[in-house]
């Protein structure tokens, strides 16, 4: 979506929305209020019913580095969807953390010019499956050059 830093999209039946939760260069944030804003107007515009999926360039999985320090207010809107997945980035290294049913993950760095902020030496990527409103991850390793 040129130009646009917070959006929606809808593909084979389900919702995503992604939100900026950026403030400049900082490297530990709270999301600006203008994020905040679209998500509490766009989240009860959704279909509570369709499966949705979240992300985000800071974690807001909880007790993971580098978490978003106002995630909870962000989640907030989303609690009466039918949220299936959140997606974050920032902090290099794999993280799984659970809400009710939803998944709240990050993954290791694919550049093989920043190391993982966990030590671990895998560098790769997501291959991601939504079907029957449930999402699996498949890491797909990338080998050094």
């Amino acid at each position: 979506m040129p130009k646009m830093i917070n959006y929606t999209f809808d593909h084979k039946g389900w919702q995503f929305v992604a939100l900026d939760s950026t403030d400049g260069t900082k490297a530990k944030v709270a999301v600006l209020k203008p994020t905040l804003d679209f998500a509490g107007e766009t989240a009860p515009k959704l279909d509570a019913k369709r499966p949705t999926i979240l992300f985000t360039h800071f974690p807001l999985g909880k007790d993971v580095t580098n978490r978003a320090t106002n995630a909870d207010a962000v989640l907030e809107p989303f609690k009466p969807l039918n949220l299936r997945s959140v997606f974050g980035g920032h902090y290099h290294a794999y993280t799984e953390r659970k809400m009710g049913e939803v998944t709240l993950t990050t993954n290791r760095c694919c550049s093989f010019h920043v190391k993982n902020h966990d030590g671990s030496k895998e560098k790769g990527y997501f291959v991601c499956q939504a079907k029957d409103g449930k999402v699996e991850r498949t890491f797909v390793e990338v080998p050094a050059a």
